[in-house]
């Protein structure tokens, strides 16, 4: 492990910060390339969902694990028919966050108008929080989201039968983010799955992933102690996410970083398209670093990818209400990657 974050580092110390967009869509079927790059403009409105166009449904619980209730908020179109579910995930450093706050019910609705399910869930938060329980380390987080997926596959609930099991796509923000990119990169890896879920033996598969500003590897979060995994405060983000010292979590580091696990992938095998977004006044630079050598992974592994800057957004922006450069972008993406 130590050998990989070494190698890492130095081909990270080659790739250039610039602002590019790369697009590497080469064997995504029925999609045409052109078609999948930035869009500028929307060829409709971007509008709030007009009244009685969309049904929204708030803090509804997906399931209960290690006595915590896992809610989302979810909205749809009004019409009848089957579409595809596209899951939020919100940042906050895996130590803070919540779906609502991060996906209010206007975002929702407006995407829900466009033709899909869509639904924010929150999910285990590291280190002890009010009224959340016993501190939850990684990998409940991604235990908990795992879990989210096989429960709209399979919930025998009447407010879910719109979704088109078959066409689920994740956007995360930052934390939420690297967390999208880890239900795409580790749909095979069993030992994220919660033993307490009901919904165990479900596909827990994705089938399109957009991640804004994340980060790609654990190794980010312990900053410049990542690379010799020196000690680090027991009060950092770092031990609160894993409860223990860098070097006693080597295995958890490598397989909850999606970084590493494409690097690791074999020739031959798929993952679901991805979009990487990077903020263009990101203050984090280790950040901006990470989505460029998950990029240059991408391009190296010949794996469907779109990688955008957007120049004038900073971290935790809202990727619906801010710049509508990335908010078109996003909707022709998942348009294009979860069509039928």
């Amino acid at each position: 492990m130590a050998g990989v974050a070494q190698s890492e580092g130095k081909r990270l110390m080659g790739l250039r910060a610039v602002l590019i967009v790369w697009v590497a869509f080469a064997g995504l079927a029925g999609a045409e390339t052109g078609s999948l790059g930035v869009v500028n403009k929307c060829p409709f409105p971007l509008q709030p969902a007009a009244q009685g166009e969309t049904d929204y449904f708030f803090d509804k619980t997906y399931v209960r694990l290690g006595g915590r209730d896992l809610r989302y908020d979810i909205a749809m179109p009004a019409a009848p028919g089957k579409y595809p579910l596209l899951i939020l995930l919100h940042g906050g450093g895996f130590v803070s966050g919540d779906k609502t706050a991060k996906f209010p019910e206007s975002d929702l609705r407006m995407v829900a108008a466009r033709g899909y399910v869509v639904a924010t869930l929150n999910y285990a938060l590291a280190g002890p929080q009010a009224g959340e329980g016993p501190q939850s380390n990684f990998p409940q987080a991604i235990k908990d989201l795992r879990c989210g997926v096989q429960y709209f596959r399979a919930a025998d609930d009447p407010q879910l039968t719109k979704i088109d099991t078959a066409r689920i796509g994740v956007l995360g923000t930052s934390a939420g983010g690297h967390l999208a990119l880890l239900l795409g990169t580790a749909a095979d890896e069993t030992s994220f799955d919660d033993a307490a879920c009901p919904y165990l033996g479900t596909s827990a598969e994705v089938q399109s992933v957009a991640a804004f500003y994340p980060s790609t590897r654990f190794m980010t979060i312990a900053a410049d102690k990542w690379s010799d995994y020196g000690t680090v405060r027991k009060n950092s983000d770092f031990y609160k996410i894993f409860g223990k010292q860098p070097d006693q979590a080597e295995d958890l580091i490598a397989k909850g970083s999606p970084l590493y696990r494409v690097e690791q992938i074999e020739d031959g095998r798929t993952l679901p398209p991805m979009l990487l977004v990077n903020a263009g006044r990101e203050v984090n630079q280790l950040l901006v670093d990470s989505v460029n050598a998950m990029e240059q992974v991408l391009i190296e592994k010949h794996l469907p990818h779109l990688k955008v800057t957007e120049p004038r957004a900073r971290h935790g922006y809202d990727p619906f209400a801010a710049f509508p450069k990335s908010t078109c972008t996003v909707l022709n993406f998942f348009e294009k990657t979860l069509a039928n």
